[in-house]
């Protein structure tokens, strides 16, 4: 039950995050980027392209590494996108506080869903995957992956900010730190 309580609050406040960063107008994520290119192209909300990439990506990672995938994968493909949805619709304050909060607040949320052991969402697999082949440490390849998707979203259309260019740099490591000191507190609460 803690597990499902660890996910659930993780993925809450992981779309929290996300909308926070998008309503602060200084810019998306840079993995919203990518959804917000790819919305636009298909004529979508945000939570809709969410879930669509995220379902692509579980594909590809079944063929890749299959026991990276978890309960948590499907829970995350599905509810982030209809939370994104549902905490778009109200009215937040903008400013460049709300971008960063929002910046820590989802970098939380992905560690404490991540930290449940309940497997990752796609991406999340992906890039733990990429950590693994490539024997680099979390934050480094979230930046990269974190450029590339940048990239791909303007290439799409998306608009960026210089919220999008804090959260390349910060998410990574911010997601490495929260990891740690989640798997610090299983280890005390042992």
């Amino acid at each position: 039950m803690k597990k499902l309580l660890m996910l659930l609050g993780g993925l809450i406040l992981l779309s929290l995050g996300i909308t926070l960063i998008l309503k602060s107008s200084f810019g998306a994520d840079p993995v919203t980027v990518l959804f917000s290119g790819i919305a636009n192209l298909l004529n979508v909300s945000i939570g809709r392209a969410s879930q669509l990439i995220m379902m692509f990506l579980i594909v590809v990672v079944y063929f890749v590494d299959k026991k990276s995938l978890g309960f948590a994968t499907i829970a995350h493909a599905l509810l982030v996108g209809y939370l994104l949805d549902f905490f778009m619709q109200f009215t937040f304050t903008t400013g460049v506080i709300i971008n960063i909060l929002g910046v820590v607040t989802m970098s939380a949320g992905l560690a404490l869903y991540i930290g449940a052991e309940l497997g990752a969402g796609a991406l999340d697999c992906v890039t733990m995957i990429l950590v693994a082949k490539l024997n680099l440490e979390l934050k480094y390849v979230r930046i990269g992956l974190d450029v590339l998707f940048v990239v791909l979203g303007v290439a799409l259309g998306a608009a960026i900010g210089y919220g999008s260019l804090i959260a390349v740099i910060i998410t990574g490591p911010l997601i490495q730190l929260f990891l740690k000191r989640i798997n610090r507190l299983k280890v005390i609460n042992a």
